[in-house]
């Protein structure tokens, strides 16, 4: 099994550290330090341990490789980038970036795929975007291979280095470790998983980032003109073999705010090495101060854990909201407003929801349905705030939602992460005030950290926040569950009528899927022929979903239509079959093969494309999809599902792949008129509630009868819920209440409290 193991530091002269110090650690060689004239000499560990260095190599933009071949001159030129006028090197300079990457230990893996997929997630990262990359590969022999990633923080010129490329890690530069939130260790971790699925290998990543075998991976640094060599071996081997309980609680809390005892159970059994150690770690958590235990409000019923930590991040996050839901500004004109219901044919439901949203109050929640038109609603109700002089600003969880708005009317929009930085970094944007009115769509995606910030940057400015989601589709990856909270605490204007779809029965249909009614909504489908395909194995349910496509594309090849499956690799592999069809068929002109982020794929003149990454220069934004239109060299031509005509160079940029199918989580919030589904084990609430309702005409399912036998166990299976709930949701026991109490009274005292 891999490990989720990364970890980066900045090297800094406030701490003595030398981008060519490093660089001769990690090669075990002699380099000089211009700026001091210090010799480095690491050579006497090579001959100590010779075969432990394995492999070493510069990664720079391919335009300038003849340039750059020598590490001493790299590293020199990128202290150069920070020497002050009297040649001396600033004492704050951020050199470089240093990153640890745990490889797989697996006999299923060669050396040769380790480095190319090292090498892979170095260029995506980093070289692509100009920076310069000394990758460098150790290994002991013990079980515990691991890459080190030495990284400019400047953009990489002809003979020097320019820029710093702030823009790529905005939480970096805080301190000397990367902050928790750029979660380099999930990166890296997904990065490998779609690696070893591409490549076939049977190779799974420990999502939790620890497991039984250690890695081990040196780090050195230089403080105070003396070398330090920290072994990180030690310290990664003790943290993969004995973590902290407090360690043990926050990698439980990473993702979600509640967990029970067989999370716990789970975790201890990968840190311990004997059911004795086990018992005893989980005791040890168990008996943790910090720890929450948590109770169902109605029937009091207990639920599970928290941490004191995580429960009073989310009354901040409510306090926030709270001041917000009781500031009474943002008036506004009446005659803007009849203006706007006159030009707006919204039904009763809509228009609810659009003067719900205009009411007194810098907080309001809308609970839009999947199909049910919010986005129509929202249109409604920036132009009543826009033609009563108000800025309104677009923020989406996600830049294929953030073009949407933009396509919708939205002449400012961006998403969540990249405004909140602008807000509290960059001092030339356009900073909120009273005046700001920030209509965020699919809010229910919304982690609670960026919820937090957002709110904080509101409260600050006065702005007014109309939160629009639905909790019952595919929520955050990391902990969230804020906007469900909300929806209790404030209340939310309802969008529930569905209006996506063609038929009434379908509508009807999408309903009881959003209410959780998987059996009574399936057996509506069930009666109409040719929607329901119940398949002996998962090879022939694959080879009838190829067979449906194929037949249909045949009857119509123009019309819009997407499959959806579970996993990558059925999207790999569906991919793939599909646009064969197309080229034996001749809709597809041409076989010009091209390195993406999925591997190397064919293309030709109609192919569909999707785009897994954003290029805002080239106004590329990552989950778009398009059709290719014309090939000329590795320079691709495309023209976007929005009609916006794009291009870009398949040499510079590659994170893009064929687009005729996609995971359920990359479709939420799109409508295709035909739509297939791939059925597997992964397709649970809110998975099955997102892929049933993606359609405006034909849904076409497929389900493998050796997994799942009947449509009664395929409700069941569908109907599971996995939704991450925030813990201020429930009631924490009591002597945890007057603590929490006690504290809350000390920050009101200190001016860090919002009344509620």
């Amino acid at each position: 099994m891999a490990i989720a193991f990364a970890r980066m530091e900045i090297i800094s002269t406030r701490d003595g550290g030398s981008a060519v110090g490093l660089s001769s650690y990690l090669n075990r060689g002699r380099q000089r330090q211009n700026s001091t004239g210090r010799q480095y000499d690491f050579s006497e560990k090579l001959k100590e341990n010779s075969n432990e260095f394995i492999h070493t190599e510069l990664l720079v933009p391919e335009t300038l490789a003849e340039q750059w071949i020598s590490s001493e001159a790299l590293w020199n030129a990128a202290e150069a980038a920070d020497l002050k006028k009297d040649k001396t090197i600033k004492a704050n300079a951020q050199v470089a970036k240093h990153m640890v990457l745990a490889l797989a230990a697996d006999d299923g893996l060669s050396r040769e795929a380790s480095l190319g997929m090292v090498r892979q997630f170095a260029h995506e990262h980093f070289v692509k975007h100009g920076l310069a990359v000394e990758l460098v590969i150790h290994d002991k022999h013990d079980g515990n291979p691991h890459a080190h990633l030495l990284i400019s923080t400047r953009i990489l010129c002809e003979d020097s280095f320019g820029a710093k490329a702030r823009h790529l890690n905005p939480g970096f530069a805080q301190g000397k470790q990367v902050l928790q939130k750029d979660d380099w260790g999930r990166e890296w971790a997904n990065f490998q998983d779609g690696f070893f699925k591409l490549h076939g290998l049977d190779i799974m990543v420990d999502q939790i980032g620890k497991a039984g075998q250690k890695h081990v991976g040196p780090v050195w640094h230089q403080k105070k003109e003396q070398v330090f060599k920290m072994d990180i071996n030690q310290d990664i081997q003790a943290e993969n073999a004995e973590l902290s309980p407090q360690e043990m609680l926050a990698q439980l809390t990473m993702n979600k705010s509640i967990f029970n005892e067989r999370d716990i159970a789970r975790l201890a059994s990968k840190v311990t090495d004997s059911p004795e150690k086990n018992v005893a770690l989980r005791d040890m958590i168990l008996s943790q101060k910090n720890l929450i235990k948590l109770y169902d409000l109605t029937t009091t019923k207990f639920v599970g854990f928290t941490t004191q930590e995580v429960f009073e991040q989310e009354e901040q996050v409510m306090d926030l909201a709270n001041a917000r839901y009781h500031d009474r500004c943002h008036v506004l004109h009446h005659v803007a407003v009849e203006k706007v219901k006159e030009s707006r044919a919204m039904d009763s439901e809509q228009e609810k929801a659009f003067l719900h949203a205009l009411e007194p109050g810098a907080l309001k929640v809308i609970e839009g349905r999947a199909g049910a038109g919010k986005s129509y609603t929202m249109g409604a109700i920036r132009e009543a705030y826009e033609a009563s002089g108000f800025e309104v600003a677009g923020v989406a969880p996600t830049n294929s939602v953030v073009q949407d708005m933009k396509k919708d009317g939205f002449a400012d929009a961006s998403t969540a992460h990249s405004v909140v930085w602008h807000q509290e970094n960059n001092a030339r944007a356009k900073k909120w005030d009273k005046n700001t009115i920030l209509l965020i769509d699919e809010a229910a995606m919304l982690d609670t950290e960026i919820m937090e910030k957002i709110l904080i940057n509101a409260d600050k400015a006065g702005a007014k926040l109309i939160l629009v989601g639905d909790d019952r589709q595919l929520a955050s990856v990391a902990r969230g569950g804020m906007f469900t909270e909300f929806r209790h605490t404030f209340g939310a204007a309802e969008i529930t009528k569905v209006r996506r779809q063609a038929e009434d029965w379908q509508k009807d249909a999408s309903v009881l899927f959003s209410e959780g009614r998987f059996l009574d909504g399936l057996k509506l489908y069930q009666e109409h022929k040719g929607t329901m395909h119940w398949l002996p194995d998962s090879q022939s349910q694959e080879e009838a979903l190829v067979g449906e496509w194929s037949r249909d594309i045949g009857h119509d090849p123009a019309q819009a239509r997407f499959v959806y499956a579970g996993t990558n690799a059925e999207v790999n592999r569906l991919n793939q079959k599909l646009r064969s069809i197309l080229s034996e068929h001749g809709n597809v002109i041409g076989n010009h093969e091209f390195e993406t982020c999925k591997g190397k794929q064919a293309f030709g003149i109609g192919d569909r494309i999707q785009f897994h990454g954003t290029d805002k220069t080239a106004e590329i934004f990552n989950g778009s999809l398009g059709t290719i239109k014309w090939i000329e060299g590795t320079k691709i031509y495309v023209v976007t599902d929005a009609g916006q005509e794009v291009s870009f160079d398949a040499k510079t940029f590659n994170d893009f792949a064929l687009g005729y199918a996609g995971t359920v989580y990359r479709g939420q919030g799109k409508t295709q008129t035909t739509v297939y589904c791939l059925h597997g084990r992964i397709w649970e609430s809110s998975t099955s509630y997102v892929g049933l309702t993606r359609h405006k005409e034909n849904l076409k399912f497929f389900i493998d009868q050796s997994q799942t036998k009947d449509l009664r166990s395929l409700a069941i299976q569908m109907g599971q819920k996995h939704v991450a709930r925030a813990s201020i949701g429930f009631r924490p026991e009591m002597a945890v209440v007057r603590t929490l109490q006690k504290k809350r009274e000390l920050k009101k005292d200190r001016g860090l409290d919002w009344s509620r």
